[in-house]
């Protein structure tokens, strides 16, 4: 019998089992937990470092000498073990503390291993505390060379693995820094101990000892002198570094590779005379990698050695190159696939190196271009198409970096090939040599435009001009019906090639203009928008006057009906065109507008209203061109002249095209500020414009277009003259005052008055003070409002005659906006508040009353409504607190305390104002927590603790926050002393509001345990509290579990490594927002989480498209080509069946003769239960993959059933009504099974008895699920 009490639990047999035996194994398959028990390993120590020290929880020699001493001997002893303990184990354990008094910065990568629980990490830290000891026993400085010296001898005294590689890994360290004389006068002594060393080990499979004996060989090699390189001794210790290049551990092979090419791209030393230097290895080196790749018949060297010569080969002189280059090609035309791809991956290393060209020179860099040719691949072997293609790529361009002209001569050729290239069938073969004529053009055209600038006639400039019109051509001819497939992508190299040199080659491309005409008219073109994009290119590079003379808009609009076949230019036009000639616009495109109104206004009368809306609507588009045109046009000071009265008058009288001219007058001024002589001309224009723009911004007709009115009469006062801007000034001042004003014109005067403000003198200033002045009083909110608005303006503006104004009026300032106080509506809060910002860098010590007057305001508005008056009345806060330093003149710390006293004094008020006070105190802790002393938190917590049990809950709810936002922001060290008092205050609520404040007080409980902990925390807990903060233990644990469940679940779906997934972004400062957040509960980030995921996938919207015709968003059925599922997403196969047919456009498509069919389907596929008119299954547990995703499924049915005729079709005959007992019969459904509902059943601890109690059931009806739908698919298929 089992044991009382105990219930055997049921394991599910297709779960996930452990593997018996892993616990005990050395080697286990699966060691995830011993990987994080590994990373614990000496924690013990940081922990003590952080616990037991100040603030900084250093380890220090003074804390390790107290520890020591309050050890005994026999403590020590039991500690350290018996005498049989080795000097190693006993060197090992001591390593940390010796490292920390060595002083040598070299040593700065092996300190940070001294906390490491690997084996051969510790025994570097043992090593090297040796070494440090016997050096200072010495009385030695600890001088690299001393280490130096030491480590040598220790190297060659030593015999076991593990201390030699502890020994050469120091040794490589150190050799780095040494000087170049101390590692010639050495070489033989280094070179011999590292023979040695490796020799004796050279059957172990130890990278790290292999890599360090490279290491030094590397520093070793690097610092010898040329003379040294004769001596055979050398030779066989380069040997002994060559063959590392070619060693089967690939990141020992990849060191080596790296550095021997480091030491042959460092060249020699040379003499005075000769600039060209090469390393005197490169000789043996070249020898040796030319008899791998021609007598080595292991492919695996030969790969090694091609990765070496694609790292080092353009550094070798010129008789190397040309030798290693013909064994390579040789050996690209008669190697493997795997070996010609590394072959050109190693000459386009060689290719694209930053060496020089006088290992690989201009002549042999275009030899082997033409020998390249001869080893193409065939472009059925699509990979090592690609390679030759990029290694032909950068070929030439290297060839062009050095030698333009030959390069040139070499260009059509490549070209060629690649046009070729686009007749391929295949798409990657057409993206790849698109891409490649891309970077060309990106190259090449750049450098040959300044010379065709200059001059055709120079040969040079000549031999560059025709190589790119041959290119062109080339190009050209691809738009042409064999290349219809690659037409994508030839679009796209011609657009980089119009952007690039449409407008100094525009000669020769305007032909390729035409073409995109004719393709663009062809009925369901498939590239339209490649087409548009590149037509864009050349209308933004050549300019619309070129391109429309050679593809005129061919408006015929005296047809009947009218034709427009080039209407699809005229958007482009719109949104290209840039910098072209605004005289174009004003002799060809204006003129078309007024003939399109004649002819609307023609057709209106005649009665052709579809005609006349049609010639609108291109009016509308000509007139739409304006914008672009004025778009930092060539030549404002020959055109403007001639189009101002046109725009004039299109101002005054079409309405229609008033916002297109305001935007255009505002387009053209602001690019034009860059050219005085420009905006000059556009100025002498404002006695004529400004007036107009007056009156239609003060009519109430233009309320439609005033924002577009008002822009544009704010950026052309920014060019008018001055006098003239002050006259006009003083005009509308004096209309503001007459007493028989209507509201609607004086508030529209207001708003041009605000844009007066920045370019206002002196005296216009102070005329607009004396209007602020007697505003500000007034009865009307609005003119109130608008008065404050000018005052922020006037004080906002940085200017030096703004900047003197406010300084000398400053007193004035000061009490007009102090004596408006009682007086300021609700609606002016907002302009009052930034009034008070930008006087506030004014202020000085003599204003301190105004600060203690402004300050309460600013506290009160932080309780407003209006979202943006509370974010400035915050922001006023806030620069009064940094600008406390010049207020108060003390210290930062004592200037934020003596403004704290001061915002402090907003507690004695009412609970309305001792809630915002509150309040305010939190963003100011928030801002400023850098800056308060223990003092000043220890009286901000003290005091705002004494209102949690105030009456009203406005204060109590503020309290809260302040606590909250000091938990968040304070240090750990300030807030630790006022814990226990935080803990009580938070928990000692009347009865009214404890359920009130109940879960408020929680999240406070729960952030202070995350700050410090929960057994200090629940210390301080009343016995009364104490099932809260075990429900908060418990919640937090739950919490932390499901994370780690979720994050095991992202591990398995995403298999990604543990350590790679546990770890977090370190997180910045919190907002004072999130500080604010009244609950911080995991469960409710969770939730919202996963609520947007969910959003994410099921919010998505699909575009449906054919493939031959692109959707058209102009078009008024575009929106029935918005799905709200994936169209591509395979559909369920009970959704499917009972589904018609959809037109292209997504109609259903319902015929007499789909019925009988749609019978005959459901009749034969469905399953009988759903026919049935039995109750609804209440076993939802099989899998609803028949169930469409929309929610359109046969079980997501729901309201009142209607008579359904589907379930009448082909239904089989009607059970008894009697219903007397479950039956099996022939072709009918299973019975159901009934089973008992006890409530018994819910019972907690009864749970594992009776999780099997169903199993059986459930599996039949999962089995019988299953089985249908592949019957189902059967009969579909």
């Amino acid at each position: 019998m089992g044991k009382a009490g105990r219930v055997r639990l049921k394991g599910s047999k297709g779960g996930k089992r452990w593997k018996r035996g892993q616990s005990g194994s050395s080697n286990p398959q699966t060691d995830v937990h011993r990987n994080a028990a590994k990373g614990k390993f000496g924690n013990h120590l940081s922990q003590a470092t952080t616990t037991g020290g100040g603030e900084g929880g250093s380890l220090t020699v003074d804390i390790l000498a107290s520890h020591d001493a309050v050890q005994t001997d026999d403590t020590a002893h039991q500690l350290l073990g018996e005498e049989e303990e080795t000097r190693e184990e006993s060197l090992a354990s001591s390593s940390a503390y010796s490292l920390i008094e060595t002083s040598n910065p070299i040593f700065g990568r092996v300190k940070r291993l001294w906390n490491s629980p690997l084996e051969t990490h510790r025994e570097v830290c043992a090593v090297l505390a040796a070494v440090s000891e016997v050096i200072k026993e010495k009385n030695g400085t600890e001088s690299a060379t001393e280490y130096f010296a030491a480590l040598l001898t220790a190297l060659e005294a030593t015999d076991e693995e593990k201390a030699a590689t502890a020994v050469i890994f120091l040794l490589s360290i150190v050799m780095e820094k040494l000087p170049a004389a101390v590692l010639q006068s050495q070489f033989g002594s280094i070179s011999k101990a590292l023979i040695d060393a490796l020799t004796q080990h050279e059957s172990s499979d130890s990278t790290s000892l292999l890599r360090s004996i490279v290491s030094c060989l590397v520093t070793l090699l690097s610092a010898q002198p040329s003379h040294v390189w004769s001596d055979s001794f050398a030779q066989t210790i380069l040997q002994t570094l060559f063959n590392f290049t070619t060693h089967p551990k690939p990141r020992l092979r990849k060191f080596a590779q790296a550095g021997l090419a480091g030491i042959i791209r460092e060249g020699g030393e040379g003499d005075a005379s000769n600039d060209i230097k090469f390393h005197p290895c490169c000789s043996y080196v070249a020898k040796s990698c030319k008899l791998i790749l021609e007598g080595e018949k292991v492919e695996t060297s030969t790969l090694h050695v091609l990765g070496l010569l694609r790292e080092c080969l353009a550094n070798f002189p010129t008789q190397n190159v040309k030798s290693l280059s013909e064994a390579l090609l040789r050996l690209i035309t008669l190697g493997r696939t795997v070996v010609k791809a590394t072959g050109f991956q190693c000459l386009n290393g060689v290719f694209t190196s930053t060496a020089g060209p006088q290992g690989l020179t201009s002549q042999l860099n275009e030899q082997l271009i033409s020998a390249l040719y001869e080893h193409r691949p065939s472009i059925v072997d699509v990979q090592l198409m690609m390679a030759w293609t990029t290694v032909m790529e950068s070929a030439h361009l290297r060839l062009l970096r050095f030698d333009r002209s030959l390069c040139f001569g070499h260009l059509v050729k490549f070209f060629r090939v690649c046009v070729n290239y686009l007749l391929s069938d295949s798409k990657t073969i057409h993206n790849h040599a698109a891409g490649v004529m891309k970077n060309m053009l990106q190259e090449l055209v750049p450098l040959a435009l300044p010379a065709i600038r200059e001059s055709k006639e120079n040969e040079k400039a000549l031999l560059e001009y025709t190589t790119l019109v041959s290119v062109f051509k080339m190009l050209e001819g691809a738009l042409s019906f064999k290349y219809q497939s690659a037409w994508e992508h030839v679009l796209g190299v011609l657009e980089t090639f119009y952007c690039l040199a449409g407008k100094d080659c525009h000669k020769f491309m305007t032909k390729s203009l035409k073409s995109f005409s004719e393709l663009r008219n062809i009925p369901k073109f498939a590239f339209v928008s490649q087409l548009e994009s590149a037509f864009g290119a050349a209308v933004k590079s050549m300019g619309p006057k070129i391109v429309l003379t050679t593809v005129p808009l061919k408006l015929d609009v005296m047809g009947d009906p009218p034709d427009f076949p080039q209407s699809w230019m005229v958007p482009l036009l719109q949104e290209y065109v840039q910098s072209a000639e605004l005289s174009y616009y004003v002799k060809e495109l204006l003129p078309l507008a007024g003939v399109m109104r004649g002819l609307a206004e023609d057709s209106n009368k005649s009665g052709k209203d579809l005609q006349a809306k049609l010639y609108n609507t291109l009016e509308y588009q000509i007139w739409q061109l304006l914008t672009a045109f004025c778009n930092s046009p060539t030549d404002i000071a020959q055109s403007f002249p001639s189009i101002a009265r046109v725009l004039g008058t299109a101002l005054s009288e079409k309405v229609e095209v008033r916002n297109i001219v305001c935007n255009s007058l505002k387009t053209l001024i602001e690019t034009s500020k860059e050219t005085e002589s420009d905006s000059k001309v556009l100025g002498q224009f404002s006695k004529n414009f400004l007036p107009i723009l007056f009156n239609l911004y003060t009519n109430e007709d233009s309320k439609d277009s005033s924002v577009h009115i008002l822009e544009a009469i704010k950026a052309y006062l920014s060019i008018t003259n001055r006098k003239l801007l002050q006259t006009l000034f003083s005009r509308i001042i004096a209309r503001l005052g007459e007493p028989d004003l209507s509201s609607d014109i004086r508030i529209c005067l207001e708003d041009i008055v605000e844009g007066f403000v920045p370019f206002l003198n002196e005296s216009s200033l102070k005329e607009l003070y004396d209007f602020i002045s007697a505003t500000l009083d007034s009865d009307n909110s609005t003119y109130q409002k608008k008065a404050y608005k000018l005052l922020a303006a006037l004080l906002s503006c940085s200017s030096p005659q703004h900047s003197s104004f406010v300084s000398d009026n400053l007193p004035q300032l000061q009490t007009l906006l102090l004596g408006s106080l009682s007086t300021a509506g609700i609606g002016s809060k907002k302009p009052r508040l930034r009034c008070l910002l930008s006087i506030v860098p004014h202020l000085t010590t003599d204003h301190h009353d105004f600060v203690l007057a402004v300050v309460p305001e600013a506290i009160l508005c932080t309780k407003e409504a209006n979202d943006k008056c509370r974010q400035l009345s915050y922001q006023l806060l806030s620069v009064l607190g940094r600008s406390s330093q010049q207020l108060f003149m003390l210290s930062p710390e004592e200037s934020v305390k003596e403004y704290f006293n001061v915002v402090l004094a907003g507690l004695a008020g009412t609970s309305h104002m001792i809630s915002a006070t509150i309040g305010s105190l939190a963003r100011l802790v928030y801002e400023f927590s850098d800056l308060l002393g223990s003092g000043l938190v220890e009286t901000l917590l003290s005091s705002v603790t004494e209102f949690f049990s105030a009456k009203s809950r406005e204060v109590v709810r503020s309290a809260l926050i302040f606590i909250k936002v000091s938990i968040g922001i304070l240090p750990h060290a300030e807030l630790a002393p006022y814990v226990k008092e935080l803990v009580e205050k938070v928990l000692s609520w009347s009865a009214n509001d404890k359920n009130h404040f109940r879960m408020k007080s929680r999240v406070i409980l729960e952030r202070l345990i995350r700050k410090f902990n929960l057994e200090m925390i629940s210390g301080f807990v009343p016995k009364q509290h104490r099932r809260l903060i075990s429900n908060i233990k418990k919640t937090n644990e739950r919490q932390k579990r499901k994370q780690r469940e979720r994050r095991d679940e992202k591990m398995a779906a995403l298999k990604e490594d543990y350590d790679s997934s546990s770890t977090t972004k370190k997180s910045s400062k919190p907002s004072f927002e999130e500080l604010m957040y009244d609950s911080d509960d995991e469960e409710i980030k969770k939730g919202s989480q996963t609520k947007t995921k969910r959003g994410r996938e099921s919010g998505g919207t699909w575009i449906k498209e054919d493939r031959d015709k692109p959707l058209d968003f102009l078009d008024s059925t575009a929106g029935q080509h918005l799905l709200g599922t994936n169209p591509s997403k395979k559909k369920s196969v009970g959704a499917s069946l009972n589904s018609f047919k959809y037109s292209s456009d997504g109609k259903l498509v319902i015929t007499e003769d789909d019925e009988s069919q749609v019978q005959e389907d459901i009749t034969d596929t469905e399953p009988p239960n759903v026919l049935s008119r039995k109750r609804k299954r209440g076993n939802d547990n099989d899998n609803d993959s028949d169930d469409q995703e929309d929610g359109r499924g046969l079980s997501r049915g729901t309201g009142i059933r209607r008579h359904d005729p589907t379930i009448e079709i082909g239904a089989k005959p009607t059970p008894s009504k009697k219903l007397k007992g479950d039956v099996k019969k022939k072709n009918q459904l299973e019975p159901y099974s009934y089973l008992q509902l006890d409530r018994q059943n819910l019972n907690k601890r009864k749970k594992a008895k009776l999780s099997g109690q169903f199993k059986g059931i459930m599996k039949k009806a999962q089995r019988g699920s299953t089985l249908g739908r592949k019957q189902r698919r059967k009969k579909i298929t």
